[in-house]
This record gives C-alpha cells, sequence and structure tokens, in this order.
C-alpha cells in the first residue's frame, strides 16, 4: 500500500514541479514531455504494484493495468505537441492522443460494470442521467459558442458519454473511490477542454492545478482501487 501512494506522490510531484524543466531551460518542448513521461511511468508502475499485493490477478485488474498504461502513451502523444509545433503532427497527435484516454476509459467502464450487481442494484432508466448530463453540458457550450469545438465537437462528446459511464458504472458497482476516479476525470478534462476549446485561456500555472493534478490524482486512486477492488 504504502508503495503505490509514494510511488503515487512522487508521480503528482513531478508533473507539478516539472523537474526537468530546469535541466533542458532552452529546450522546453521536450522537458515538458520528458516530465509527462516519467510521471506516466511512475503511475504506470505504481498500478503494476497495486496488482502485485493481490493474491489473484483478475481479468478486471489486467484490464485497468492496461487502461493506465493506454492513458500513459495517450497522455505522452498529447505532451509531443510542443515538441513538433507543428499544425500537421497537431492533426495526428491530438486525435491520436484522445484515442488512447477514450480507450481507456471504456476498458475502466468494463471493468467496473463486472462489479455491478444487478440482483441488488437493478437498472433504472433514471440513472442515466450521470452519463448524460456532461455531454448535454458540452452540446449546450458548443452551441452557445462558448466552446469552439469546430470537426471534433461529436468525437469530444462521444468521449464525455464514456466519463458519464464510468460515473454510472462506478455508482452502481457502490464503489465510493471509483467515483472518486470518475468525478476526478470529469473534472480534469472539463478543464482541459476549456483551455483548448474555450474562448479564454488558462496560464500553464492553472493549467497545472486544474487539469494535471486531478488527472494525476485519478491515476494514482485508481492504482490503489487495483489494489482493493
Amino acid at each position: 500500500m504504502y508503495y503505490v501512494l509514494a510511488l503515487g506522490i512522487l508521480s503528482i510531484l513531478v508533473i507539478m514541479l516539472q523537474p526537468l524543466k530546469f535541466v533542458l531551460k532552452k529546450r522546453e518542448g521536450f522537458a515538458s514531455f520528458g516530465n509527462k513521461a516519467i510521471a506516466s511511468l511512475l503511475f504506470c508502475v505504481a498500478g503494476a504494484v497495486a496488482a502485485g499485493q493481490r493474491s489473484m490477478i483478475t481479468w478486471q485488474v489486467a484490464v485497468l493495468l492496461f487502461g493506465m498504461l493506454l492513458a500513459a502513451i495517450g497522455d505522452c502523444l498529447l505532451a509531443m505537441r510542443p515538441v513538433f509545433d507543428d499544425p500537421k503532427h497537431e492533426d495526428f497527435i491530438f486525435p491520436m492522443g484522445g484515442l488512447s484516454f477514450a480507450v481507456a476509459h471504456v476498458l475502466t467502464f468494463v471493468a467496473l460494470v463486472s462489479y455491478v450487481q444487478f440482483d441488488l442494484f437493478p437498472f433504472d432508466w433514471r440513472t442515466l442521467g450521470f452519463v448524460l448530463f456532461l455531454p448535454l453540458i458540452y452540446i449546450g457550450l458548443w452551441l452557445r459558442g462558448n466552446l469552439e469545438l469546430g470537426k471534433r465537437g461529436v468525437p469530444i462528446v462521444i468521449y464525455a458519454l464514456i466519463l458519464g459511464g464510468i460515473l454510472w458504472a462506478a455508482m452502481m458497482a457502490n464503489e465510493l473511490l471509483a467515483v472518486m476516479v470518475a468525478l476526478l476525470y470529469m473534472f480534469s478534462d472539463t478543464a482541459l477542454f476549456f483551455s483548448n476549446f474555450g474562448k479564454k485561456k488558462c496560464s500553464e500555472r492553472k493549467l497545472a492545478w486544474l487539469v494535471l493534478l486531478p488527472y494525476y490524482a485519478a491515476q494514482v486512486a485508481l492504482a490503489y482501487l487495483i489494489m482493493i477492488i
């Protein structure tokens, strides 16, 4: 348990303090990518250590671990944008990074749904409100012009549906820690979308607090969930 928490805290410190920026002062793009890569590797190791604490590796744990790996790949892909700083690379890197995250979240959803005891928590159509409320907010802001999504609007709304699905599955599975993971994902990704597609851009410092800190906290919580679920 303590190793998992230590690795998780270390990954958060790396991403918040950005130590490579002091080493690669003249190559900020590479420094940003390096920090993301180190932090991503650390939380993947935290997940692996958490799985090692279990008496048996279930298929759900394997799926969650693979999801963490895909999320790390997506994180590194998005961190490569300032390295290339070229629109033609941007059109490839952002969708591929988003796709990696989306598949990772789908895997998290699948793992959590398998723990739902539908005999104790029968399906209720009203619970789908938890799936739909975030996509509906995005669509409303998109139509009002608060989010300039353009051709990325539909994929982002689908992505929001996946996040809502994770929250629904976590609540149906009665896993409080998983609910916290879902809410942190929602907060982080919403802040990221507003930063990238909103009318007002966030400073790098605000971006770290509003996007990176909640996201890495969610990954640490997910690693701990792998150990106890």
